[in-house]
C-alpha cells in the first residue's frame, strides 16, 4: 500500500489542499492505520508547537538588547 507523505498530510490537517483531493487523502486515511497513526503525530505535534508559540512574547526584544545578549 502507498502511504501519504508527511507534507500532505500537513497540507491535509491545515486544510490547505483542494477539496477533491482533500476527499481523497480522508477516504485513504480512514482506510489505513499506519496514515492514521502518522496523521494523529504529526497533529498531535502542530499542538504542541502552537501551544510552544503561545507563550513566546507577542513581539521581539529590541535589538539593542538582543545584541547586550549574544555579546558574551
Amino acid at each position: 500500500m502507498i502511504h501519504i507523505d508527511d507534507g500532505v498530510l500537513r497540507a491535509y490537517l491545515d486544510d490547505e489542499l483542494p477539496s477533491s483531493e482533500a476527499a481523497a487523502i480522508r477516504s485513504h486515511v480512514l482506510d489505513c492505520p499506519a496514515c492514521t497513526a502518522r496523521r494523529n503525530e504529526l497533529g498531535d505535534a502542530a499542538g504542541v508547537v502552537s501551544s510552544a508559540l503561545a507563550l513566546l512574547p507577542d513581539r521581539a526584544p529590541p535589538a539593542e538588547a538582543w545584541a547586550r545578549a549574544h555579546a558574551s
